[in-house]
């Protein structure tokens, strides 16, 4: 989220674009980013939505940083 808020203030690139480089070495082989829930069972549903609000942050965040 906070990569998203950095790109749509036109904030510096020096202070995006490091966040960019992780999300294109962190994308799992299935496209989905990694998330946790703070539950210890970590093969539950939340574990599972959370999964998915990240990748949807990521592409988000990575939509808004593409130069026009």
């Amino acid at each position: 989220v906070a990569t998203m808020v950095l790109c749509l203030r036109g904030s510096d690139p020096s202070l995006w674009r490091p966040a960019l480089a992780w999300l294109d070495t962190s994308q799992r082989d299935d496209g989905a980013w990694p998330a946790r829930a703070i539950s210890a069972d970590h093969t539950s549903i939340a574990d599972l939505h959370l999964r998915d609000a990240a990748t949807a942050f990521a592409v988000l965040a990575r939509e808004s940083c593409q130069s026009p």
